[in-house]
């Protein structure tokens, strides 16, 4: 396996000879070293869990984050730098393709572990093979790294999504902790509640941009939250592009679960499952909010979209029947992948994308009053840790994903995209 951190202090080195997969863990001054034949071909490490854990009692909980990543390198490094900053003791990342320029962006980070998931990954996996699907891909790398965890919980996210604040993490872990030691409790989880980044031209709270989108930085704009009472009393001011937004936002709704490492669960995307089934554990709420920077630029959004609209030949996945290739049906919104369709269908008109992106990831003043009525906006700028020495630049970023992408947008017929 040839990995593109090679000399990052937190790289993981594959025995090609001995099938071991080995990990340096800092926290605890000692190498963990697990037969591969296990780790990736459906080995159960419960035991090997609960010996490590031991008796928590009397400890702080630690936390960590895994993600698999198909990102630029800078926002990649930008998610790991934060989280460690603000307290997670590990965030591991399984690259879906080669970053070369991860490397010294990450170098020396404790804590940091990093899998490069090529052909030879996929190969000695306990799937076999590298699936079609990168659902089907993050759901796997995700339980890889809950099973060989020092933490002792583990969020599953993405690499856009960026915890608002440690503090409030740690507060929740140490009440579920106290919980836990007084009665039986009848949750197994921790939901974190995401809001979703919008751009703010008109209003700018949080940015001094010149720029037409209200962004000089990746993270800039203002946040909104899902509200049931969109279709009601919000929907119209979206007019004609409101269809397209769920409970208020473009993305998703639905959280991200912070889940007990040793515990008899598999992590899915949003929410854990009793392991071997399709009941997902109930979760209690944290006062930590996941920020969603659902497209870093407009570019980035459109990227995003054109992928999903390319799934099939003839667009994303169908929630009702599976593609004829044999690839599960999807369940996601299908507002989601109205969004999908449009960009798919429109990318060779510039006037008409930047239109329609400006209607569902934008939001001027009245609508902002809007959401403000229901107590579904924050104006406050999003506190960015330890990515002091990044280029974050929204220009540079967008020269990033051109340079990375440029045979893609050529294919979708991607019109020129810039102010």
């Amino acid at each position: 396996m040839t990995m593109s951190t090679q000399d990052v202090d937190c790289a993981l080195a594959f025995d090609k000879n001995n099938l071991k997969y080995q990990t340096k863990i800092y926290d605890t001054q000692k190498s963990l070293i697990v037969a591969f034949l296990v780790a990736f071909c459906g080995g159960s490490q419960k035991t090997i869990i609960s010996e490590r854990r031991g008796d928590m009692s009397g400890t702080e909980p630690t936390w960590g984050v895994v993600a698999t990543v198909d990102e630029p390198a800078v926002l990649v490094a930008a998610f790991v730098r934060h989280h460690l900053a603000i307290g997670a003791s590990e965030v591991h990342l399984f690259l879906d393709r080669p970053h070369p320029g991860l490397a010294p962006l990450v170098e020396g980070l404790k804590g940091c572990f990093v899998t490069l998931c090529d052909a030879q990954y996929w190969e000695k996996s306990s799937i076999g093979f590298r699936p079609e699907y990168h659902i089907r891909r993050q759901k796997h790398n995700a339980n890889i790294a809950f099973h060989h965890t020092q933490c002792d919980w583990l969020l599953h996210c993405d690499a856009d999504e960026f915890v608002d604040n440690g503090d409030r993490i740690k507060a929740s872990l140490a009440l579920f902790h106290d919980a836990q030691q007084d009665a039986v409790i009848p949750y197994l989880g921790i939901k974190l509640r995401n809001n979703e980044r919008v751009w703010c031209p008109d209003a700018k709270p949080n940015t001094s941009s010149d720029s037409s989108w209200g962004q000089t930085t990746v993270f800039d704009g203002g946040f909104r939250f899902s509200t049931t009472l969109y279709d009601d009393v919000i929907r119209e001011k979206f007019k004609p592009f409101g269809m397209y937004l769920k409970h208020g936002l473009s993305g998703h709704c639905s959280g991200k679960t912070m889940s007990p490492v040793g515990a008899d669960l598999e992590l899915g995307i949003h929410r854990a499952f009793k392991t071997g089934t399709h009941d997902p554990v109930n979760r209690t709420s944290s006062t930590a909010i996941l920020h969603h920077f659902d497209g870093l630029t407009p570019l980035h959004y459109i990227l995003k979209m054109l992928k999903r609209g390319y799934e099939t030949p003839n667009g994303p996945r169908s929630r009702q029947a599976p593609h004829r290739s044999g690839t599960p049906p999807r369940k996601g919104s299908h507002r989601r992948m109205d969004q999908a369709l449009f960009i798919r269908k429109n990318a060779s008109d510039g006037a008409k994308m930047k239109r329609f992106v400006r209607m569902v990831k934008s939001v001027n003043a009245a609508q902002i009053e809007r959401y403000n009525a229901f107590l579904a906006f924050d104006t406050t700028p999003f506190d960015l840790r330890g990515c002091a020495e990044l280029d974050l630049s929204a220009a540079s970023f967008d020269a990033a994903l051109l340079a990375e992408n440029m045979e893609f947008f050529e294919m979708a017929g991607l019109a020129y995209w810039g102010d």
